[in-house]
């Protein structure tokens, strides 16, 4: 387990000695990523303190400069900046671990680079200027979002200089670079663009869907199985390739086609899942397994072979009879051999398709078939249904093909209890443009058509007695709503009564309220009764004059002029009565 020391920085020292101190803390008394790390060298093999999913290879946190970062023989930083950076790096994963170490050093290295152009390799002259510049060095070298994560970095970097006392001047610095904003229009060329990069072409899936069947040799199965899996689920790459052999589950229902599934483990957190496969994938993804099962057997085999033999190397029958012997070239040739690829379509012989393509295709076509967020991320395997918004390339043209479609269902279909709702919930364009409406979102009654971008709403959500609401006639549940509020007004209506009558205090208010709202809902409701009213109608208040803000505050100062009026002459009738005593 690594030795966590707080580092505490003395108010009274100068910055000069608190960076000393801070230094031969994480260079002395600190463990983290290992007792023995080597904290003067410029390369730091981290393998065994930070696992990434993915990577078999060493990995390094390597301290080089900004400029020869990827460079095979990169600079290393200059003293005494590189001393302040390795002890942060340290310290940092000591105490606010990441495996996002990339953008952690990119950052140290960004603000080394920007302090060498004001002519100092020392942390504590470090000030905005200094920062604004090495925000502009990422800015430019990287792409919009590992630019913004890399000034999200940046900025940690700054808040630990200045909190720590490391600088001469204090810091409040805020990362400029702006967070890019993921997939929020479903318009334009951006989206496009992402839309046709994110999604496999329908060329690529029919290709695949050839291939699964036509796949013959070891390589072309393995390959177009684990992609026939990947089409049934949002599922990752590795996920997939993690599936044990027991993976399958079979599941009996009652008067329903026996169900289907695979069970998965999530590889960001989610706990384990069973993801049930549609009955019209079923069959695929049942052969696909089978091949699978039937290619990894000998795999299977090298792998308990190497359990036993841990300190020889495996090789197949036919070539036994090498073991332990010299080769010759016509013997390595046995063992090592490659094969022409031929082209059959010059400049098209390849479709491509990514793996992770799958996830987004199955996220879009849920998003598109109106799959709840919460469902689609338990489809997923994810923790936050926010993220579900990076995987939705759903276009407006989508949006407006499915509301076409919705429309002409409705039309066609017989009457049922959802159909006025929906039928009633597009309002023709002429209508819209007569309201003058800007924006609208539905209450318990309707629609409200109030712009809550100018002000939020001035009634309180006192809506049956706003004129921006609006009813519409056929709306089962709006109806529903109006009838339950105006027999509830009237309730209320008579405890206000009562209370008014007992001399409560504030009570003749609530009966002057009450009796509007009981009133409008009453006229509300007997326009929905009335038969000459077609369906479909859009009912509104029209002679309630909303009051401006400006007239709330007139009102205001009126009634507290008026209660200074009626203070002053109170304090003048006690005078006189005194006097006349």
């Amino acid at each position: 387990m690594s030795n966590l020391v707080l580092f505490k920085p003395r108010r009274e020292l100068s910055a000069e000695k608190n960076l000393v101190a801070f230094v031969a803390m994480c260079r002395d008394e600190l463990t983290a990523l290992g007792a023995d790390l080597p904290f003067d060298e410029m390369k730091w093999d981290v393998t065994n303190h930070i696992k990434l999913k993915g990577k078999n290879g060493a990995l390094r946190a390597v301290f080089s400069t900004w400029e020869s970062a990827d460079d095979s023989e990169p600079t290393p930083m200059a003293e005494p900046y590189a001393a302040f950076a390795k002890s942060y790096f340290r310290y940092q994963h000591a105490f606010c671990p990441t495996k996002s170490i990339g953008s952690r050093l990119a950052a140290t290295r960004a603000l080394g680079a920007a302090l060498a152009e004001y002519g100092s390799n020392d942390v504590t002259l470090v000030h905005g200027q200094v920062l604004n510049r090495a925000a502009q060095l990422i800015t430019v070298h990287y792409g919009k979002d590992t630019a913004y994560r890399t000034g999200q970095q940046l900025e940690m970097l700054a808040s630990f200089i200045d909190n720590n006392r490391l600088a001469s001047v204090p810091l409040r610095w805020v990362n400029p670079i702006e967070r890019p904003v993921q997939t929020a229009g479903r318009v334009g060329e951006e989206f496009e663009a992402r839309r046709q990069e994110m999604l496999p072409s329908p060329f690529a899936l029919d290709a695949l869907a050839r291939a699964f069947r036509a796949a013959s040799e070891t390589p072309d199965v393995v390959v177009a199985s684990v992609a026939a899996i990947m089409c049934s689920a949002p599922d990752r790459v590795n996920e997939v390739l993690r599936l044990q052999t027991g993976c399958e589950v079979h599941s009996s229902r009652q008067e329903a086609p026996e169900a289907y599934g695979l069970r998965f483990w999530p590889s960001k957190g989610a706990d384990p899942m069973v993801k049930w496969v549609v009955p019209s994938m079923s069959s695929v993804v049942q052969e696909a397994i089978r091949r699978l099962q039937g290619t990894s057997s000998e795999a299977r085999q090298v792998a308990r072979w190497y359990e036993d033999n841990p300190s020889a190397m495996y090789l197949p029958s036919h070539l036994e009879h090498l073991r332990g012997k010299d080769l010759f070239m016509e013997e390595l040739g046995e063992v090592l051999f490659a094969e022409p690829v031929s082209r059959t379509s010059p400049g098209q012989w390849c479709k491509g398709i990514r793996t992770h393509q799958f996830r987004h295709y199955l996220n879009t076509l849920a998003q598109a078939g109106g799959l709840s967020e919460l469902d689609i991320a338990k489809w997923s395997g994810r923790k936050d249904i926010r993220q579900n918004e990076a995987y939705n390339h759903v276009s407006d043209r989508d949006v407006q093909a499915r509301i076409v479609e919705l429309k002409r269902e409705v039309e066609e279909s017989s009457s049922t209890d959802l159909v006025p709702q929906v039928r009633i919930s597009l309002v023709p364009r002429s209508e819209f443009k007569k309201l003058g409406i800007k924006a609208a979102h539905t209450t318990d009654f309707g629609i409200c058509v109030h712009d809550f971008v100018m002000s939020p709403c001035p009634l309180h959500q006192d809506c049956n007695n706003c004129n921006e609401q609006v009813c519409i006639k056929g709306d089962k549940v709006g109806e529903a709503n109006a009838r339950a509020a105006h027999e509830e007004t009237a309730s209320l209506l008579e405890a206000a009564k009562e209370a008014d009558a007992d001399g409560e205090y504030g009570a003749s208010r609530w009966v002057q309220h009450q009796t509007l709202t009981h009133s409008r809902l009453s006229e509300l409701i007997a326009i929905l009764d009335n038969p000459r009213v077609p369906e479909g109608a859009l009912i509104r208040l029209t002679h309630v004059e909303q009051a401006s803000r400006l007239q709330h505050a007139v009102k205001a100062r009126a009634a507290l002029e008026k209660k200074s009026d009626e203070h002053r002459l109170l304090k003048w009738i006690v005078v006189e009565e005194g006097a006349t005593e």
